[in-house]
């Protein structure tokens, strides 16, 4: 499992080495990011608590307070001409999600922001065995994705578990624990952890393509394409952020 630390960003100041880390100055190819966002039904119908990002080169993983900071998070302009905007809607870095979807819809919604090249590591997981000849109706969550392809996972587990009876109302949680400040640190470490694991999670998952129905490279094709669809959906105005149709898993 990743090894990584973990900041709070809560104040404008902790924005600058935020962005310097995330996208460096003077780097001729941007590197690849790691998202993912908390918030209370998170989507054009709720609010956006954090964001979590890591760059693929760094150990940090920064939890970005959307709940103090707003839209200032997001509009914050470093002298360098580095905004965290700016870095979402960066067409040539690539950024993993694990289910963009409302993610997506919420930075639209809330932001005005278009997150650019997309690749959505539940689509890899749903290729992973399609691609094997293994049939799947129903998506996994990142939960049971992760205790599928790794081994060491007993402290990420408990952390998971921890985190949704905070959060989960069916487990006597509520969402609006992760607007509660300051933050849980047992939330912040679910945050973080998710994230961390997204650039493992897609190195595993690429080793499993198989060639039923097209060669690996072909299903690498139609991931991608299979994210922009899902970023596509997720900007229109009848997109619907939690129909239970949503958990069925989409061809592509």
């Amino acid at each position: 499992m990743s090894n990584y630390s973990t900041v709070f960003v809560d104040t404008v100041e902790l924005l600058y080495p935020c962005l310097q880390d995330i996208s460096p100055v003077g780097k001729p190819t941007p590197e690849e990011l790691a998202i993912d966002m908390e918030g209370v039904r998170l989507s054009r119908e709720g609010r956006v608590a954090t964001l979590q990002i890591i760059a693929s080169k760094s150990a940090i993983v920064w939890v970005i307070d959307i709940t103090k900071l707003g839209q200032l998070a997001f509009d914050y302009t470093t002298p360098f001409n580095q905004s965290l905007r700016a870095v979402l809607q960066n067409a040539e870095s690539r950024k993993l999600f694990f289910d963009v979807r409302n993610d997506s819809d919420a930075l639209y919604s809330h932001y005005g922001i278009i997150l650019q090249n997309v690749y959505d590591v539940q689509l890899l997981d749903v290729a992973s065995k399609r691609s094997r000849g293994v049939k799947i109706h129903s998506l996994l969550g990142l939960g049971k994705c992760i205790e599928d392809n790794f081994t060491d996972t007993e402290e990420w587990v408990e952390t998971k578990k921890a985190g949704s009876e905070l959060f989960n109302p069916k487990l006597g949680g509520s969402y609006e624990v992760f607007e509660k400040r300051p933050i849980n640190p047992i939330i912040l470490r679910y945050c973080s952890q998710d994230v961390a694991l997204l650039f493992d999670l897609k190195k595993t998952l690429l080793k499993k393509l198989g060639n039923v129905g097209g060669k690996p490279s072909s299903w690498k094709r139609r991931i991608v394409k299979g994210s922009e669809k899902r970023l596509s959906k997720s900007l229109q105005a009848d997109y619907k952020p939690h129909e239970k149709k949503k958990a069925m898993a989409e061809y592509f």
